[in-house]
């Protein structure tokens, strides 16, 4: 779960989306609390190892641009996957 700045969800949203999908990708989904919009929940769905293809440095960096792009969005005391 990501707790969003009021009012940020749009420029998370575009953010959020890479530039180029890989061809490996099969769906990704976001899911916003209908109590709070602010909190919400991205993931995908992709038909390779993911941990191999997070070996591939170009992937790494694309991922590291596009968290920088919607890092600003986020509350800063959201909760991640990572702090829990």
């Amino acid at each position: 779960m990501r707790k969003l700045k009021p009012g940020t969800y749009d420029e998370w949203r575009k953010a959020w989306e890479p530039q180029d999908w890989p061809e490996y990708a099969r769906k990704a989904y976001i899911l916003r609390n209908l109590e709070n919009a602010d909190e919400v929940i991205a993931f995908g769905f992709y038909d390779t190892d993911l941990a191999r293809k997070r070996e591939n440095p170009r992937l790494r960096e694309q991922q590291r641009a596009r968290f920088e792009r919607w890092r600003h969005t986020s509350s800063p005391r959201a909760p991640t996957a990572s702090t829990k």
